[in-house]
């Protein structure tokens, strides 16, 4: 779990794994109505493309961005995060890689409040899914595995790899990361 301020707002980001959804709708409405009663933002996210903390923080902090300065795409923080997280300007292909699904097993919570009651909220949270085990490490995953399938999804070629690294041992997820990162605000750059 990760807390800190950004634009003026007390976020809490943290991961979970849990049996798969099923009913996303029905999912997302118990989330809605807690937030609604917790006086926060609750985001949920399929962590499943997630490369890092890192990424999902300058995404956190674009779409607030997006919002204060009015020129954001969706109505929604939620979909805001999901479209800089896949770099994209496309709604439907962020909620394709980013939206909770019936198989979704990795969540990715964000708690966003003007006030500081994140961290009541997420206790809040743990008690209505009792089921859903805190693991902020789903996270930090670097398997190869995982970064082939960050690497299909965005389309991440090797020029595209080589042309971000600066240092001549940086490690495939880091020059992932650079790549992810640059292509987020090329979001702000098309809009």
């Amino acid at each position: 779990m990760l807390s800190f301020r950004i634009r003026g707002r007390y976020i809490t980001i943290t991961g979970f794994k849990c049996p798969p959804i099923g009913d996303p709708e029905a999912f997302l409405s118990k989330v809605n109505e807690l937030a609604e009663r917790m006086k926060v933002t609750m985001v949920v996210l399929d962590a499943s493309l997630l490369l890092s903390w890192r990424v999902l923080i300058k995404a956190i902090e674009a779409a607030l961005r997006a919002f204060d300065e009015k020129s954001n795409i969706s109505r929604k923080i939620a979909i805001e995060v999901m479209l800089y997280l896949s770099c994209s300007r496309q709604i439907n292909q962020a909620l394709s890689a980013f939206g909770i699904k019936r198989e979704t097993q990795e969540i990715a919570l964000i708690l966003l409040s003007h006030e500081p009651n994140t961290h009541r909220a997420l206790k809040e949270f743990r008690k209505l899914f009792p089921h859903f085990r805190a693991f902020d490490e789903l996270l930090i995953k670097r398997n190869s595995h995982h970064l082939r399938r960050i690497r299909d999804f965005y389309g991440i070629s090797g020029a595209e790899l080589s042309a971000s690294r600066i240092k001549g041992d940086e490690e495939l997820a880091v020059l992932i990361e650079k790549s992810l990162i640059s292509r987020m605000a090329m979001v702000d750059a098309y809009k």
